[in-house]
């Protein structure tokens, strides 16, 4: 698959310009392929024990953000702003539903999310719990002249872009691959 373009230096309004590099959502699909570009959206469904189910990537989401817990058909508790490192430690070390390989999302997994159809916020809200502003890291690095950053999503704009410091929130992630 063709490489991304680089994020360019822009403005969100929530994060200091030190922190952030950004794409608008128009060039955030430019140079990948047709394939990935024409995939319906993901066939979600929330299984009822914490987690949502992609039946056409294959992907088990959890339903609540690093930070919450799920109780009673809720996510309960404060999502919380992490760094890109700690997010996916975070997301490392989950034991949810007995499964110990719960990752931060490749940017392909979180992209599959992204639905430029939707009005604003860009992806599936009703699935998962509350994130504001629903700006989430995921796998991808970046690296510039200032070292290793994570890579995040802001499903307000659609935008995609580098930044430092706990100014995102992470969704975990298992599986992948062919749906059965």
């Amino acid at each position: 698959m063709p490489a991304l373009p680089e994020p360019q230096t822009g403005k969100e309004n929530f994060y200091p310009r030190w922190q952030r590099r950004w794409l608008p959502a128009a060039a955030l699909f430019a140079g990948l392929t047709a394939s990935i570009a024409a995939q319906p959206s993901p066939q979600l469904s929330d299984r009822g024990d914490g987690s949502i189910q992609d039946s056409r990537s294959n992907l088990t989401w959890l339903k609540c953000p690093v930070g919450q817990r799920y109780a009673g058909h809720l996510c309960s508790g404060h999502a919380q702003l992490l760094g890109w490192r700690r997010a996916q430690q975070r997301c490392a070390l989950r034991h949810d539903l007995g499964f110990h390989d719960w990752r931060l999302p490749s940017r392909d997994d979180l992209l599959s999310l992204l639905d430029m159809g939707l009005s604003a916020p860009y992806y599936p809200a009703e699935y998962f719990g509350a994130m504001n502003p629903p700006v989430l890291w995921n796998a991808a690095a970046i690296t510039d002249e200032r070292g290793v950053h994570g890579e995040a999503i802001n499903f307000l704009t659609g935008a995609r872009f580098a930044m430092q410091g706990p100014r995102a929130f992470a969704l975990c992630v298992r599986g992948g691959g062919a749906a059965p």
